[in-house]
C-alpha cells in the first residue's frame, strides 16, 4: 500500500554494505552493438547469448568473442522483421523454454516494421549455435503501439510455474495520454501490464486458471499485474524467493523498482513511484508501493532493471539485486533488511550508459554498455565482481578409486568414469592428467581427457579403460594436477585383474 517505509532503512545499512562490497566491472567483451540483454539457454552448455536491439542474437565464446554468424538475425541485414527507427524499438527480449535442452524452443519480443509488438516462438536447428530462420510462430500480437516508446519488451519464464511472463509499457508519450485514464489503469487492453500465459497448452497459448483476473469484467485475462509505465526490465530471482522484480521507468520525477505479485496495481498513471501525479486515473484507490525509488536529477533519468546475484564466484553478493540508472551509470544494490523492507545503496558509478543487465547459467551478473549516439559503434559487456574477494578454484574428485574387476586377458576390457568438479569460485585449470606407476600400460583414457578450464559450479566426467594383456592383479595411479592452491595434485587409485582368456581355437580343431 502507499507508505514511505522503503527509504527509512537506507542510511542504516549503507555503511554495512560499503564495508562488505567493493563492486567493480570486469570487462568480458568489447564486441557488442547496442546490447539490451545478456542471457543463457539453461541447457548446460554455459553459452552466453547477447541480444542486440538492431536485431541480432549472438553467442559469446569462452574467450569473449562473439561468434560471427548470429544465432538469429531478425534485423535489416537478416530476416527484416523489425523496426529500430525509434530509440526504444527493435529486438527487445529473449527467453529460452525451461526444457530448451530437449525441445529447442525459444521466444523473442520485438517491434515489427510498423512498430507494433510481437511475441513469437522459434526453434533451434541441428546446429546448436544457429536457429531455424523459417521457424517463427506468432504467440501474441500484433499489439498496437500508438507511440515508438514505452514498449516494455521483456519475456521471462517463471521458475515455479513454467509460464511465460511478458512486459508491456503504456504505449508511450507523456502522461499516458491514450484514452481518458491512459493505458496503465486501463485493463481492457494489454498495454501497461505484465502478462502471464501458458505456452505449453493450447495454440498459441492458454490462460492459467489462477491468473488473477480470469472471468472478471473489464480485465484482459492475460494480465498478471498492471499499472506500469515502461517496465525496463523484469527478472526472476532464480534462487531463494523466486520473486519477480520490475524496474519501471519514470516520467520526470521518480524512478522505481517493484516486486511484482499477482493481481496488484502498481500505480501509473496515478502515481510515479510514491509521487501523486494528480492525473485522472479511474476508480482504483489501492496501489502497491515500489520497494525502492530515486529522484531524477540532471544526470539521472531512467532506471534499468537488473538481476539478483546467484553466482558461485562472490559469496558476498549472494541474494543482492543490482540495478542502475541508464543516463548516469549509477549502479545500486537492493537488499531486504527485514521482511518486505529494502535498502538501496549506491555501489558504483559506471562511466557509460547502462542499457541492461544479464545473467549466465551459473548466476553471475553482467552489465551492458550502450552507445545510442553511434548505433554502429561496438561497446562492452562487463561482469559484476567484488574486488574485496579473490575467487579461487577448488577441485573435487569422485570417486578416489576405481576397481575394474576381472577381465579376460587380451579379449576383454572395462570402462569406468570419475567426476571432476570445480566447487570453487574461479575457473579450475588443469596442468596435467597422467596414468603413472605400477601397471600403467594396462589402463588408458577413454576418450582422451578434456583439459580445458572447468568453470565454477561445473563438472565433467573423465573416462578410463582397463585392458589386461596378462594375468594377475594390476594397479596404477591416475594423477590430476591443477591450480587448486590447497590440493594441486590428486591421485586416483586404479585396480583390476587379468584372468585366463579363452583360446580362440577349440581343442578339437587341433587334430
Amino acid at each position: 500500500m502507499r507508505t514511505f517505509l522503503v527509504l527509512v532503512f537506507i542510511c542504516a545499512t549503507t555503511i554495512m554494505a560499503e564495508a562488505q562490497i567493493d563492486l567493480q566491472l570486469d570487462p568480458i567483451t568489447n564486441q557488442a552493438n547496442q546490447p539490451v540483454l545478456v542471457t543463457h539457454a539453461g541447457d548446460g552448455s554455459g553459452r552466453i547469448f547477447v541480444v542486440e536491439r538492431r536485431g541480432k542474437i549472438r553467442i559469446m565464446d569462452a574467450s569473449g568473442d562473439l561468434i560471427f554468424t548470429p544465432f538469429l538475425d531478425v534485423g535489416f541485414a537478416g530476416l527484416g522483421l523489425i523496426t529500430n527507427g525509434g530509440s526504444e524499438q527493435g529486438l527487445l527480449g529473449l527467453a529460452f523454454h525451461p526444457d530448451y535442452q530437449n525441445n529447442g524452443r525459444f521466444f523473442i519480443h520485438y517491434n515489427r516494421t510498423d512498430g507494433d509488438s510481437i511475441i513469437s516462438e522459434w526453434l533451434v536447428s541441428e546446429d546448436p549455435n544457429v536457429a531455424y530462420a523459417t521457424s517463427e510462430s506468432i504467440v501474441l500480437g500484433p499489439v498496437d503501439q500508438p507511440e515508438p516508446n514505452h514498449n516494455g519488451g521483456a519475456v521471462a519464464f517463471g521458475p515455479d510455474d513454467g509460464y511465460l511472463y511478458i512486459s508491456f509499457g503504456d504505449g508511450g508519450s507523456a502522461n499516458d495520454p491514450h484514452g481518458p485514464i491512459g493505458n496503465g489503469q486501463n485493463t481492457t487492453n494489454l498495454l501497461g501490464n505484465i502478462l502471464r500465459v501458458d505456452i505449453d497448452s493450447g495454440v498459441p497459448y492458454t490462460i492459467p486458471a489462477d491468473n488473477p483476473f480470469v472471468g472478471m469484467a473489464g480485465f484482459e485475462p492475460e494480465i498478471f499485474a498492471y499499472g506500469f509505465r515502461n517496465p525496463w526490465r523484469i527478472s526472476f530471482d532464480m534462487g531463494g524467493s523466486h520473486r519477480l522484480y520490475a524496474a519501471d521507468v519514470g516520467q520526470d520525477a521518480r524512478e522505481e523498482v517493484s516486486i511484482v505479485e499477482s493481481g496488484l496495481n502498481y500505480g501509473w498513471r496515478c502515481f510515479e513511484g510514491t509521487r501523486d501525479t494528480s492525473l485522472a486515473c479511474g476508480a482504483a484507490t489501492v496501489f502497491e508501493d515500489p520497494v525502492a525509488e530515486y529522484s531524477q536529477t540532471a544526470s539521472r533519468c531512467s532506471v534499468t532493471g537488473g538481476y539478483v546475484y546467484r553466482g558461485p564466484s562472490y559469496p558476498s553478493l549472494q541474494g543482492i539485486y543490482f540495478f542502475a540508472d541508464y543516463c548516469s551509470g549509477d549502479i545500486w544494490s537492493l537488499v531486504e533488511t527485514s521482511p518486505d523492507n529494502f535498502s538501496m545503496n549506491l555501489e558504483l558509478d559506471a562511466p557509460f550508459n547502462v542499457s541492461a543487465f544479464g545473467q549466465d547459467e551459473a548466476g553471475e551478473v553482467y552489465v551492458c554498455e550502450y552507445n545510442q549516439g553511434n548505433p554502429s559503434a561496438m561497446t562492452s559487456i562487463y561482469r559484476l565482481i567484488d574486488a574485496n574477494q579473490t575467487p579461487e578454484p577448488e577441485i573435487d574428485v569422485d570417486p578416489l578409486s576405481l576397481a575394474f574387476g576381472d577381465q579376460n586377458e587380451g579379449t576383454e576390457s572395462a570402462t569406468m568414469t570419475v567426476t571432476l568438479s570445480n566447487v570453487g569460485t574461479a575457473d579450475l585449470n588443469f596442468t596435467s592428467m597422467a596414468i603413472t606407476s605400477g601397471d600403467s600400460d594396462q589402463f588408458a583414457f577413454d576418450p582422451a581427457p578434456d583439459t580445458t578450464p572447468l568453470g565454477p559450479a561445473s563438472s565433467r566426467e573423465l573416462g578410463l579403460k582397463f585392458t589386461p594383456t596378462s594375468q594377475g592383479a594390476k594397479t596404477a595411479t591416475l594423477t590430476i594436477e591443477s591450480d587448486d592452491a590447497d590440493e594441486g595434485s590428486v591421485g586416483i587409485q586404479l585396480s583390476g585383474t587379468g584372468t585366463e582368456g579363452q583360446s580362440s581355437v577349440s581343442q578339437w580343431q587341433l587334430y
